[in-house]
């Protein structure tokens, strides 16, 4: 099957499969034809979708068919219908058709009123490319003679999420490896039964997840400038106002996005959803808390502004903090490097740190501290990798002693 993508025309070919129906009754078999049309969704306000899917039949496609007599028939389309929105289709019943489904799947079940199918909740997929045997639709019922043919009209049941990833400058040249979204309390994949008599009727998922995992396996490298798509299939139970929790897995770590949806998805619609790492970290809705050894993952979810021992990831001890109403602050820039003071009058100390101002996510960086009655924080000059960075914070994290710093910007 072909997916046009607007403004992007993506073709893809599904691997002809086996023909062989189960027969409910006696009769001749005989050829039978199937006229099949999936028109492009008629936009609405429900949509969230940035467009609307619209599909052309590939070669190699295949349906099922279920007839009176038949269930679960494959029929393949014929090759002058590669590229069209209306297919033929040409398979061997024993009595009239009843309605079909699509992709078609030998394990679709017994039961001519639905079909068994699944959306499986972790995927192995490529970058750019949706696998489109989650693109599940269900026919119209059928109208015609086994003599002169039937035709019906496609209806579309999942939806396609679209994930444009673009880098930050730490992850620039990574590796991008899997995306993970979770809607809390949501049937976004699972097992479930599409109803071959209603195409109106929303899938019955029999279990069910809140998730889907994507683990791509090329891999694709993050790269300045650049975008990497995520495309996939999935039920359109996403509604307004849903949180939508998304986990980038790289080699650089993962990055953890949280976003909101503004409108329902609807069935045989398209999201694109960017993802602009740099742009997103900025308004807080991402972080990046990177593993030991560069730094234990929950120091970068740290708020207050101070000094920690991070050397149990587990358990993040504050050396000091700035506590308002308690601790004063200064916060001034001279030359290249930003300078921040906690001082503490009553118990008599002050700590100073200070980074470079163009300190980004990711970059190793040298940063100076000293004091005046605590020497916990003794004066020094040490390289820190700076682990997540906004407008208003830095975090940085000294590999070799294991001591993390959160310092205003």
């Amino acid at each position: 099957m072909k997916k046009r993508f607007l403004p992007i025309l993506l073709v893809l070919a599904l691997v002809v499969c086996g023909c062989e129906g189960m027969g409910l009754s006696g009769g001749s078999p005989r050829d039978v034809s199937v006229t099949i049309r999936i028109p492009e969704l008629t936009p609405t306000r429900t949509a969230i979708a940035d467009n609307l899917l619209s599909v052309k039949w590939a070669e190699g496609d295949c349906i099922g068919i279920v007839g009176k007599t038949e269930v679960n028939a494959c029929f393949s389309l014929s090759p002058e219908s590669a590229g069209q929105v209306t297919g033929v289709f040409t398979g061997t019943v024993t009595g009239n058709i009843v309605s079909a489904y699509y992709p078609y799947s030998t394990a679709a079940g017994t039961d001519a009123s639905v079909a068994e199918l699944a959306m499986f909740v972790t995927r192995t997929g490529v970058s750019g490319t949706p696998d489109m045997h989650y693109n599940y639709m269900v026919s119209t019922l059928a109208e015609g003679t086994p003599r002169k043919g039937f035709t019906m009209t496609m209806v579309q049941k999942s939806a396609l999420l679209d994930f444009t990833v673009k880098p930050n400058k730490f992850l620039t040249g990574g590796h991008l490896n899997s995306l993970k979204i979770v809607v809390p309390q949501r049937e976004l994949a699972g097992r479930f039964k599409m109803d071959l008599t209603d195409a109106a009727a929303p899938l019955a998922f029999v279990n069910s997840a809140d998730s889907v995992v994507i683990n791509l396996s090329d891999s694709p490298e993050m790269t300045a400038g650049g975008t990497i798509s995520v495309p996939f299939f999935l039920n359109p139970a996403i509604a307004a106002g849903d949180s939508l929790h998304i986990t980038l897995g790289s080699d650089r770590g993962q990055v953890f996005i949280d976003l909101k949806a503004d409108k329902a998805l609807a069935a045989g619609a398209q999201l694109t959803i960017p993802l602009d790492i740099e742009a997103l970290v900025e308004a807080g809705k991402a972080r990046i808390p990177l593993d030991s050894p560069d730094a234990p993952g929950i120091f970068a979810t740290l708020t207050t502004p101070g000094v920690y021992d991070a050397s149990n990831p587990d358990a993040i001890v504050p050396i000091v903090t700035y506590t308002p109403g308690e601790d004063q602050y200064a916060l001034y820039t001279s030359g290249q490097y930003r300078y921040y003071r906690i001082q503490n009058f009553h118990a008599g100390y002050m700590i100073y740190a200070s980074t470079p101002t163009t300190a980004a996510m990711g970059e190793t960086v040298s940063l100076k501290t000293d004091n005046v009655g605590f020497p916990q924080v003794p004066a020094s000059t040490s390289e820190v990798i700076c682990v997540n960075a906004n407008s208003t914070l830095g975090w940085f994290y000294d590999k070799t002693t294991r001591i993390g710093y959160i310092l205003p910007r």
